[in-house]
């Protein structure tokens, strides 16, 4: 039995449960806007600061990043560990969420939220919401169909 808001529900006893295990599943490309190597502002937690900090891994379809000096921990290590041979106490950092951080806009030198639009030769670019200025380069390639007429 299926529904049309619901997909499929599975019937237990008297109940009737809906299964939502694919439903609101974001995909990798189109989870986050953040890419590795932009510089990002912690507006929450433990390590919350106004001053920006790269972005040196994005994980989990984009849902959780490692940002550089933040959420440093310690991790034990054995002799012979190939970052420690002599053992000891490694500090890494460990991925926080997407959600805790913002983009941070170089020409406004604001946090910023981003958006995707077309660029005039058809090619799909991200923008700072307060300046409205093209953050980096193209994310898709060149769409003719996307172009404005007068390019």
């Amino acid at each position: 039995m299926t529904c049309p808001v619901l997909g499929s529900i599975f019937i237990h006893r008297d109940r009737k449960i809906p299964d939502i295990t694919n439903q609101g599943v974001l995909r990798g490309e189109e989870a986050m806007k953040i890419k590795k190597g932009d510089h990002v502002v912690v507006i929450t937690g433990d390590d919350e600061s106004s001053s920006p900090r790269l972005v040196l891994q994005v994980l989990a379809g984009g849902q959780k990043m490692v940002i550089q000096g933040v959420n440093q921990v310690y991790k034990h290590v054995k002799r012979g560990h190939p970052k420690s041979p002599s053992g000891g106490r490694l500090q890494i950092e460990m991925p926080i969420q997407s959600s805790n951080v913002m983009y941070y806009c170089e020409s406004c030198q604001k946090p910023t939220r981003l958006g995707l639009r077309y660029d005039d030769d058809g090619a799909k670019v991200r923008y700072c919401k307060k300046c409205d200025t093209s953050c980096g380069e193209a994310i898709s390639p060149k769409r003719t169909k996307y172009a404005k007429a007068g390019s």
